[in-house]
């Protein structure tokens, strides 16, 4: 009840929807949201430029379910940018908490939900590993933890937790980007595919043979390696090809420098993380491997 049909074809749930189908399931149950941050315009420090929005999904006063973020710039089209992130965020949350079409689409089989890529390969989207897992697993809480945020680019960690007992954990890097819609929401990008990988990881996803999350592109973890400057630091890949950026530091001279892409490590604590990073060379874009970039009925 309340599916409206997008532009694609695909269904999706209204937030309200999902709102009044939660509080009907959970009457004592909560939703909280909490504005995380704000960016002022450089040139107008009086004005707000993007926010970045959490809410979380209680069953009750105290057992959390779900959370998600959001974040949105001031756009033309986007006016009360504000209350449509709030709104994202619920709505993202209430879906990893089971409100969503992919829980009732799910089917006996959620394998028969994959879909073929581009390329001819088998996926299986983020909701409906969320909603066959959730349906296994109704006291799953799935977390996630933003290790970084700037106005282009977002790191998120997601875990899979189970009475109390952590299943999984995986990582995803997204980048804005202009050149398709899902750049300009890559933070909730980067969220559903950590949380799609950490599913994967624990069976909620296609066969082995059919399921590309944990591919190695010819990177392989254990295969032998020729002992150079830059194998000796990182010991599993090769240099990249022409066309492919790899955001690693090489030596020079006994300094750790950053090459090819242009970018600085990214902090994280203590720690200088670096991204392996596939250019568009034609268009001058970056992208990430790994999960979906975006989907409407779950990133929106």
């Amino acid at each position: 009840m309340g599916r409206i049909i997008l532009e694609d074809g695909s269904q999706y749930l209204p937030v309200k929807f999902r709102i009044s189908e939660f509080y009907q399931q959970h009457p004592k149950g909560k939703i909280r949201t909490s504005l995380m941050r704000f960016d002022r315009q450089n040139n107008n420090p009086g004005f707000v430029e993007s926010v970045l929005i959490k809410a979380e999904v209680y069953r009750d006063d105290a057992t959390l379910l779900a959370e998600a973020y959001s974040q949105r710039r001031c756009e033309p089209q986007e006016p009360s940018f504000f209350e449509c992130a709030e709104t994202v965020a619920i709505g993202r949350a209430l879906s990893d908490a089971g409100y969503s079409v992919y829980s009732e689409d799910l089917g006996d089989d959620p394998c028969k939900r994959k879909i073929m890529l581009d390329d001819g390969s088998f996926y299986l989207k983020a909701g409906f590993r969320i909603a066959w897992a959730r349906r296994e697993m109704p006291q799953m809480l799935i977390r996630k933890e933003l290790l970084l945020m700037t106005p282009y680019q977002a790191i998120v960690k997601a875990t899979i937790e189970n009475e109390g007992e952590v299943l999984a954990t995986a990582h995803a890097m997204r980048v804005w980007s202009d050149a398709h819609a899902a750049g300009h929401y890559f933070l909730e990008s980067a969220e559903t595919a950590a949380v799609a990988r950490a599913l994967s990881m624990i069976g909620y996803d296609l066969p082995p043979e059919e399921s590309h999350e944990w591919d190695e592109h010819d990177n392989y973890s254990e295969a032998p390696v020729s002992a150079d400057c830059y194998t000796q630091q990182f010991g599993e890949e090769a240099m990249p090809e022409s066309g492919t950026g790899l955001s690693a530091p090489y030596c020079q001279t006994g300094v750790m420098s950053c090459q090819d892409s242009g970018q600085n490590p990214i902090m994280v604590g203590n720690t200088a993380v670096y991204t392996r990073v596939q250019y568009d060379t034609e268009n001058g874009n970056g992208f990430f491997g790994g999960g979906e970039n975006y989907e409407p009925g779950y990133g929106r």
